[in-house]
């Protein structure tokens, strides 16, 4: 069985090289013509949030948001909210503790799919592999120069869709039994905790089953901060200006008719739709987003946040007061350094 999942990854390597291998022909032979200017990059994101319960498994803080896992698109849509997947995408990453974890998860809805339960270890590494991806130009400079570590190993072959079952930037939240033979304390990751509790041979089938399905859609999100995929984007024919927009006779106006078919050509733009439906994949369309616009960050060497570099390439921190401050003290420093050694020299 392992042989034959080795095939098949094998298999897919090759056809996506080959898949990229056709489309830079076709892009490198692209008729003048027939190309698009650029157009803007939209991202829906929308959610359900529910209630939020936090509890403690030993050391490990936990919530569930049972109500948002189980909706149904469709019902209750009084409740449903319209976010700005970049706020998002920015709070999540300024999250510094379980406190601040539990009000973003009670603001935003659903975290994945897969569970509608999450660690707080769960969410710290989310956030490790989030800044890593957001600030892409380092892993890029590594690659490029053969210092890739571990870690940017590990995000690389995730973004590749090879993840191996083991990203452990956080450990796996350990759990302690008493053994009820031995009468000694025994330690267990969540996982063995299920299966140790499955009373029978077709409930730890299920439970396996889950964890199969469970890595499958974890790969899907890793990708989704490469390149969401094909069913999750639409390009969409939207109106240039509000006037465009309001020109449309208001006695034709139908949820089945689109924008295409009431507007001319020129009254139009295209533009690029990505569907959003839990806060992970929002986080993931807001990086990939910021990418195609050319959007580069860097992480400022005083607060250690991410931030959005413009035309200066080489600047090192971001634009808060407290950071300037310091980086113009930091180089009125270095300058007096540099005085001071001419001054020894001469």
């Amino acid at each position: 069985m392992e042989i034959l999942n080795e095939f098949n990854d094998a298999t897919e390597r090759l056809s996506e090289r080959d898949r990229m291998a056709r489309v830079m022909d076709a892009f490198l032979n692209l008729p003048r013509e027939r190309a698009l200017s650029a157009m803007p990059v939209l991202v829906h994101c929308s959610a359900y949030a529910g209630k939020v319960d936090h509890f403690k498994k030993g050391e490990e803080h936990c919530f569930r948001n049972e109500e948002a896992f189980n909706f149904l698109p469709g019902r209750e849509a009084s409740n449903v909210m319209r976010l700005n997947p970049y706020a998002v995408r920015d709070e999540f990453l300024g999250v510094s503790n379980w406190s601040g974890a539990y009000d973003f998860l009670c603001s935003t809805g659903q975290f994945w799919t897969w569970s509608e339960t999450i660690t707080w270890s769960d969410f710290q590494r989310w956030q490790r592999f989030a800044r890593a991806v957001q600030e892409r130009s380092r892993l890029v400079d590594a690659i490029r120069s053969g210092t890739v570590d571990d870690e940017q190993s590990e995000i690389m072959q995730a973004l590749m869709g090879f993840y191996p079952r083991s990203f452990n930037f956080v450990p796996e939240p350990i759990f302690t039994y008493t053994d009820p033979i031995t009468g000694k304390k025994q330690e267990e990751t969540l996982r063995e905790l299920r299966i140790r509790r499955s009373q029978d041979t077709q409930r730890a089938a299920i439970e396996r089953l889950f964890d199969s399905d469970r890595h499958k859609r974890i790969i899907e999100v890793f990708t989704w901060f490469r390149r969401p995929p094909g069913d999750a984007c639409s390009i969409e024919w939207l109106p240039k200006t509000k006037a465009d927009a309001d020109s449309i006779p208001p006695d034709i106006k139908t949820d089945r008719l689109t924008f295409d078919l009431l507007l001319p050509r020129e009254a139009l733009r295209p533009v690029l739709v990505i569907y959003t439906f839990t806060t992970l994949h929002a986080v993931a369309a807001a990086i990939f987003a910021d990418y195609c616009n050319g959007i580069e960050y860097r992480t400022c060497e005083f607060c250690k946040r991410l931030f959005a570099l413009g035309r200066q390439k080489a600047k090192r921190f971001c634009n808060k007061e407290k950071c300037k401050n310091a980086a113009h003290a930091k180089k009125v420093r270095a300058a007096f350094r540099e005085r001071t050694a001419r001054a020894a020299n001469k």
